[in-house]
This record gives structure tokens, C-alpha cells and sequence, in this order.
């Protein structure tokens, strides 16, 4: 096959695929719950990104130039106004409108886990603690969601409150992680009160993988019109 046959094949793929690409964005716009996320790629030696949204049936990922959040904005004009947003703490995602956000424990894990390996931190031993109290509980509101565990939810949610008003001692990269855990502390623990929001971001991370994929066996996309059809 020539080139130019391959071309025009993955065209009329995806003019094929556009309504149903289009559903998808719509459907993703009325979810209850979202994961987003992004990732970098290269576009004819260009840094581009790769942005998703996914729920646990549907994927939306769109290509831009931009990190910002006129890359949201572009594909959700009114933001998710009525959706639980999963994410990092990415302010671009956060600036998002959405009825609450869930940020990814998972990330926070990895940066405790950093400050314990490298200074035996104690402050960051407690959060973590923490944080795997938090997820063994949601382990058993899933298990038996008719118990009452509204005491044991506010228990955590005080122990929280707690160690982020401690003076803590450390690297000011440890203090910045508690200032961000400060700032988006009513955004830590949403997964304890519904119980179909997941703790962390890894679904995303899992929805966007194939544009990794793409990117360790082709190295970049030659042209935007290229990265389009690929997300489509």
C-alpha cells in the first residue's frame, strides 16, 4: 500500500468515527464521575499533548498544542459542572468547573514515599498512614455499603486536619507538598463519600497509555492532522 492509500484510508476512518467520537465527548460531559488527565507527545518534532477524559466505559482523548486550559475549555466549554473530576493536582485540571474534585492519592503516595526513603521523614510515615487508612476504608464501604461509616470518615478527615496544621520540619519540597495537601484538603478524601469515585487517577493513566504506545514505536506523529486522527 502506498502512502497516500494509507492516508486516505485512516480519513475516511476517522470522518467515520467523528459522530460516535463526538457521542462519546457528550456522554463523558454527563458523567457523574470523570478521570482527566494528559500526557506530552511529539507532533512533527513539536511538543504536543494528548489530553483524556474517561469514565469506567468511555474514553475522550483530543490533541493540543497547549497545557493550558484553553485546551479543557476548547473540548468542554462549560467545564463538567455536574461531574466529580478525578486528577492530579495540575491547576489546569483543577480550574476545570466541576461539582467537586477528587485529587489521585496515588501521586501523593509516591512523593511520601520519596521524603520517608531519602530523610526517614516522620511527618510524611504519619500522612501516609494516613492515606492507607483511608483506602482500607474504602476497601470495606465497598464490601458492605449499608454500615454506617460516617464517625470513622470524619475520624480521618480530623487526623488530616491535624497533621496539615503541624509545623513541620523537612526539605521545602516536603513543605510544598503540604501546602498544596492544605490548599485541596477538601479534595482529598471525596472517594470516602461516594462510593463510585475512585481514590487516584490510575483509569486515566490506563485510557491514555496507548499514545504512549504510539509514541515508543513511531517516536512522534509527522503532522497535527495526524495526532487528530489518532485521538479520534
Amino acid at each position: 500500500l502506498s502512502q497516500g492509500t494509507i492516508s486516505n484510508k485512516l480519513a475516511s476512518l476517522t470522518n467515520r468515527c467523528k459522530p460516535f467520537y463526538n457521542l462519546i465527548r457528550d456522554k463523558i460531559e454527563q458523567s457523574k464521575v470523570v478521570g482527566a488527565d494528559e500526557t506530552g507527545c511529539v507532533v512533527n518534532g513539536n511538543k504536543w499533548w494528548m489530553w483524556a477524559w474517561q469514565n469506567s466505559k468511555l474514553t475522550y482523548i483530543a490533541a493540543s498544542k497547549s497545557r493550558g486550559y484553553q485546551s479543557i475549555e476548547k473540548h468542554f466549554p462549560n467545564g463538567l459542572p455536574t461531574t466529580i473530576l478525578v486528577s492530579d493536582c495540575w491547576a489546569a485540571q483543577l480550574k476545570t468547573p466541576s461539582l467537586l474534585n477528587q485529587i489521585c492519592l496515588a501521586h501523593i503516595q509516591r512523593e511520601l514515599k520519596y521524603f520517608i526513603q531519602s530523610s526517614k521523614n516522620a511527618w510524611s510515615k504519619k500522612f501516609l498512614k494516613l492515606v492507607y487508612s483511608g483506602l482500607k476504608l474504602k476497601k470495606n464501604i465497598q464490601k458492605n455499603s449499608s454500615n454506617d461509616y460516617v464517625e470513622k470518615i470524619k475520624k480521618i478527615k480530623q487526623d488530616c486536619a491535624k497533621l496539615l496544621a503541624m509545623n513541620i520540619k523537612g526539605p521545602k519540597k516536603l513543605r510544598t507538598l503540604e501546602n498544596r495537601l492544605t490548599k485541596h484538603k477538601q479534595s482529598l478524601w471525596v472517594f470516602l463519600d461516594h462510593l463510585d469515585v475512585p481514590p487516584d487517577n490510575n483509569g486515566t493513566e490506563r485510557a491514555i497509555r496507548n499514545v504512549k504506545v504510539k509514541q515508543k514505536v513511531s517516536g512522534q506523529f509527522r503532522s497535527e492532522k495526524g495526532a487528530d486522527q489518532f485521538a479520534v
